[in-house]
């Protein structure tokens, strides 16, 4: 399985972004994440065409050229800081052969990307305790705060 970096230098947006974008509201009905689906169209439309994104778009591709996982990085700047934020990686059912590969190679390459843009960490969003323990293989450290929110 290869993975791919989605963004108009490397000319394969139009083969992966609507598919990608199909994914990542997909992503966030299925989850609950209250994100208006014509907001994600223009953000990450927009993100895979300009020439230096704030956000990093991945998919991987199985052998015959389907798209079969995808990852949504963002660029997040407080006060001076910046720091790389996974939104989305998400893997399809049943394409176990590869993933951690996958996984790893797609770690590295956000990992190369942040840095590039001068970040000094990335973090991860993990929806569930499953996940996050996924992270830690990978050099994640837990935190002690915790995301909350409350509906207004």
């Amino acid at each position: 399985m290869k993975l791919e970096i989605v963004h108009v230098s490397n000319g394969n947006a139009h083969v992966y972004g609507g598919i990608v974008i199909h994914r990542a509201i997909s992503f966030n009905e299925r989850y609950g994440v209250r994100a208006d689906p014509e907001f994600i169209f223009a953000e990450l439309s927009a993100q895979m065409t300009v020439q230096d994104p704030h956000t990093l778009i991945q998919v991987a591709t199985n052998d015959a050229g389907l798209v079969v996982a995808h990852g949504i990085t963002h660029l997040q700047i407080m006060y001076g800081v910046r720091n790389a934020m996974i939104y989305q990686l998400e893997a399809d059912e049943g394409e176990v052969e590869g993933r951690a590969e996958m996984l790893h190679d797609g770690l590295e390459q956000i990992k190369g990307w942040a840095k590039n843009a001068g970040c000094e960490t990335v973090r991860a969003w993990a929806m569930n305790t499953k996940l996050a323990e996924v992270f830690k293989k990978y050099g994640f450290e837990d935190k002690d705060y915790h995301f909350i929110e409350v509906g207004i």
